[in-house]
């Protein structure tokens, strides 16, 4: 995630970054996963970091998981916690499959 407007925070002290990361992602935890990149497009604060997060990003997308492997993972996920530390009851999988995306 980029966040642009960086230049207008005021009053920045090196805790303001981290605080502010750590604020984004509490704030929206479905995509709590995702790095986070305050920028100013305005001063060109940061931007050159953008190129490598997104080739990042793009590697990661292209990442092949087998079967067996997605298989692995959604049963070791039976029997633990959903959103809100709810269990969810009556959900299961017998199998998942894995296909490649369409370019």
């Amino acid at each position: 995630m980029a966040l642009n407007k960086w230049d207008a925070v005021e009053q920045k002290d090196d805790k303001t970054y981290l605080k502010s990361v750590e604020y984004v992602k509490d704030s929206l935890t479905a995509v709590k996963w995702a790095p986070v990149l305050l920028v100013s497009a305005l001063t060109g604060q940061r931007c050159p970091k953008l190129y490598a997060a997104i080739d990042s990003a793009v590697a990661a997308h292209r990442t092949r998981v087998s079967t067996a492997t997605l298989n692995d993972v959604v049963s070791d996920l039976g029997g633990r916690t959903g959103f809100g530390g709810r269990v969810r009851e009556g959900v299961g999988a017998l199998a998942a499959y894995s296909w490649p995306m369409l370019q």
